[in-house]
């Protein structure tokens, strides 16, 4: 389940990286695949992406973190699941309508630091 690991920290860091040196087309593509898909199968892909990191966060080290990540992102699969007060709409209009271009560039270099880490610990 190593793997799982390693093909989320890839992922991670490749989409830091997006957002941090291509920001308006990173949030342009990710605006139009969230667009395209909908609230359910993004709810499942963070449900599915929770429990895979959860499976394998112990075939590697810093079991503890990783398991906190994958709780995190079954939860949030939970709730868009749910979507309480339409809040998957809300976050959505927030996220390609308010947030600026360094919240943008903050989150890249979030994405780039969890999954270096994520990298080294598998």
């Amino acid at each position: 389940m190593a793997w799982v690991l390693y093909f989320i920290s890839v992922l991670w860091i490749a989409l830091g990286c997006l957002l941090i040196l291509y920001t308006e087309q990173t949030t342009a593509q990710g605006k139009e695949i969230v667009e395209r898909f909908g609230r359910v199968p993004s709810a499942i892909t963070a449900a599915v992406a929770g429990v895979l990191l959860i499976a394998a966060a112990f075939s590697g080290r810093n079991t503890t973190v990783v398991v906190i990540i994958g709780l995190l992102a079954l939860g949030k699969g939970v709730v868009l699941f749910v979507n309480p007060g339409e809040i998957y709409e809300k976050s959505l209009a927030w996220w390609f309508e308010q947030a600026s271009e360094q919240t943008y560039r903050f989150t890249g270099i979030v994405l780039l630091i969890l999954g270096t880490a994520i990298l080294s610990w598998a």
